[in-house]
Formats: structure tokens, sequence, C-alpha cells
């Protein structure tokens, strides 16, 4: 079976059926996750930088007013700001206290923190202000890791789909295939056997294996006037 040539072209078409749709699957889900992360973090670095300002153009007590203001101000929850001393003593914001995976230096982390009594997915940008101040601006990402990994397994029983459609298809084809090289291969059988009046039959469908079998039957008929 596997030095069949029909074999092998069904492999090959649920090969290649297979591998485009996961790639394009596998691309639509980069595009996704890219798209919901670029959101997340311009809203985190514009915060940042606007709290920077405040503090820039009026001390600690701009930048917690600032914090202050989008604490009681935000309708949305998800928000994190914590602005602290350089004694990391709380100054303004959401959070009661400084967490130890900020430790690791300034730009981006993503951690877990407990919030409302719950281990919560958090994208946190770090940023040290003037004096040793430290300001900490992030959202909770953890219903969107969670949707993230829904859709990411429902792509995987969609891959687990194309493979089986891919498999089928690939068959369906190795017995199209077979179907007609069986004609060709019964006739030739026949004429074998000394019956010369035997002919391919033509489906009349004009392709490929209707040219060879006209071709055939051709020669089949040179052969019988021959003799």
């Amino acid at each position: 079976v596997l030095k069949s040539l029909s074999f092998r072209l069904a492999i090959g078409y649920a090969l290649l059926f297979g591998i485009s749709s996961m790639l394009l699957l596998g691309s639509i889900w980069w595009r996704n996750v890219g798209y919901l992360d670029r959101e997340i973090n311009a809203v985190i670095l514009a915060d940042t930088r606007a709290i920077a300002d405040q503090f820039d153009a009026f001390g600690v007590a701009g930048a917690a007013e600032a914090v202050n203001e989008r604490v009681a101000k935000a309708p949305d929850i998800k928000a994190i700001y914590l602005l602290t001393d350089p004694f990391l003593n709380r100054v303004a914001g959401n959070l009661t206290a400084w967490p130890l995976q900020a430790d690791q230096g300034v730009g981006w982390h993503e951690m877990t923190l407990v919030r409302d009594g719950k281990l919560r997915a958090t994208r946190i940008l770090r940023a040290t202000l003037p004096g040793g101040f430290r300001l900490l601006v992030g959202r909770d990402i953890q219903e969107r890791e969670e949707r993230e990994q829904r859709v990411f397994n429902g792509l995987i029983w969609d891959g687990i789909l194309v493979l089986v459609l891919g498999a089928f298809g690939g068959y369906t084809l190795r017995r199209i295939l077979l179907t007609r090289i069986d004609s060709i291969t019964a006739t030739t059988a026949a004429i074998v056997r000394g019956d010369l009046s035997r002919r391919v039959p033509v489906r009349g469908t004009n392709d490929e294996f209707d040219h060879l079998t006209g071709t055939i039957n051709q020669m089949l008929d040179q052969i019988q006037t021959l003799i």
C-alpha cells in the first residue's frame, strides 16, 4: 500500500490540506492575541505617561491626585494603580502594598495578584519617578487569558476536525483514482487473456483519464486491425 501512487497522493493531499488549514487558524489566533495585547499595552502606557507628566508638573501631590482621580472615576475595575515613596510606602492607588513580583526592574511584567480574595493574572508597567518614587500601572487580564484559552481549545478541536476532513478527502481522492485505474487494469487483463474486443470505458468527463483512455482505445483498435 505504501508504494501505491494513489496512496501517496492521498496522504500528500491530506497533509497539504491539514498544514494549510492549521497555518490559517494559527494566523487568526496570533492576530487576535496581538491586537488585544497592543490595546491593553496602549492604555497602560498612556496612563503611565499622564501620571508621570503630572509628577513632573506638580510633584508628588499632582501624581497622587491623578492616580486617585483614575481610581475614583474609572468605570473599569480591571485598572490597577499604585504610587509609592522610595521606601515602598503607599501614597495613592488601589493596591494596598507593593507586589514583590514587581521588584524585577523597570518595565513590563506579568504576574499574579490577589484581588477581591482571588488570584488574578495581571499585566503591569513599572516606572521610576524622580526622587525614587515608584509607579505601577496595570490591568487585570484574567478574563482575557481565560477567553484566549477557550479560543485556543476551540482551535485545537478545529484542527482535529480539519485533519479528519483532510484524511477523508484524501481517502475519497484515492478511491476515485483507484476506480479509474481499476477499469484500465481490468480491460488490459482481458486483452492479455485474448479478448481483443474489450475497450477501456470512457466516462465523458474530458479529463486526463479520458484522454489516456482514448489513446489506449485507439492503440487497441490499431492492434486489432493489424491482427
